[in-house]
């Protein structure tokens, strides 16, 4: 197996924010599905904001078509992570050559007293053909101390 080399994030991965929302609770946010072509996998981020202890999962699909008229979830690839109080709740999932082209998010969100923020990042990675067209940042090497 090969492994994977990269010089920054900006030049070889793709960042997008795939799931958003400010009040969730009791429900399954279904997350923007990101196209896999040209990719090795995506890894989705999830973070949940803190309130009370509560259990949340996310989950991948996949589907031939974008708009996942068909979608399936991939096996296995449900992945839980808890909220406190006072601690934020964190977890990743890695969908590594997922057998169709589209791979998206699925959460799921318990139901809590006061509703909680829900963000979910993917960052595609291992791309046939370099570099990427990314203008989400920038990059700085070795930068100087000043003002930013």
């Amino acid at each position: 197996m090969a492994s994977l080399m990269f010089n920054t994030i900006k030049d070889d991965m793709q960042p997008d924010l795939v799931a958003y929302k400010i009040d969730a609770d009791n429900e399954t946010i279904t997350g923007t599905g990101v196209d896999m072509t040209g990719y090795q996998g995506v890894v989705f981020f999830v973070v949940a904001g803190k309130g009370e202890v509560a259990t949340f999962s996310i989950k991948a699909q996949q589907d031939s078509a974008v708009g996942f008229g068909t979608a399936a979830d991939l096996l296995g690839s449900a992945v839980s992570f808890a909220t406190a109080v006072n601690t934020s709740g964190f977890a990743f999932l890695e969908i590594r050559n997922p057998a169709e082209q589209y791979v998206r998010p699925i959460i799921t969100v318990p139901n809590i007293t006061t509703p909680v923020a829900v963000t979910v990042v993917a960052l595609r990675y291992g791309k046939n053909w370099r570099p990427e067209t990314n203008a989400d940042g920038e990059v700085h090497v070795a930068p100087a101390e000043g003002t930013a």
